[in-house]
């Protein structure tokens, strides 16, 4: 039987989004799926083809509740990213007050690369609860 893997890729400032990205690593691990998880800044040297599912993570950049978007730096590793149709793709992002319009902005310049974001995660912390579990297992429970 073929192992399944992940990429879950992160563009973190103050690490919490960082160590959500490796929560999320922690728990596919526990469901025999094969995580790499690494910074957008490494992501340009990695085959997003050998993966089965892709998590691109960001933390939340705006005026505390309006205006939610990524970092500029995030944007800009989205637009390179290659042709991920076919594969199951999702979006995670960290926030202090609310995610608002931060999930919308973030599919913006990957939208002409994917199927669709079959799931979102955000967490104000790096921890990873219930829901954050229930979610992934669903995620990965189709493939």
């Amino acid at each position: 039987m073929k192992i399944k893997k992940a990429l879950i890729a992160y563009q973190s400032r103050k690490g919490t989004t960082k160590y959500f990205g490796h929560n999320i690593g922690e728990y596919l691990k526990e469901k025999n799926i094969e995580p790499t998880v690494i910074s957008v800044y490494d992501a340009a040297n990695y085959n997003f083809q050998q993966y089965d599912y892709i998590l691109l993570g960001c933390w939340t950049h705006g005026l505390f509740i309006i205006f939610q978007h990524p970092d500029k730096e995030w944007v800009k590793f989205a637009k390179k990213l290659p042709d991920l149709k076919e594969k199951k793709v999702g979006l995670f992002a960290t926030y202090k007050l609310a995610t608002g319009s931060m999930f919308r902005n973030m599919e913006k310049p990957i939208a002409d690369k994917i199927d669709e974001v079959e799931i979102v995660l955000k967490a104000k912390g790096e921890e990873l609860g219930k829901q954050h579990k229930a979610a992934i297992d669903e995620f990965i429970k189709a493939n």
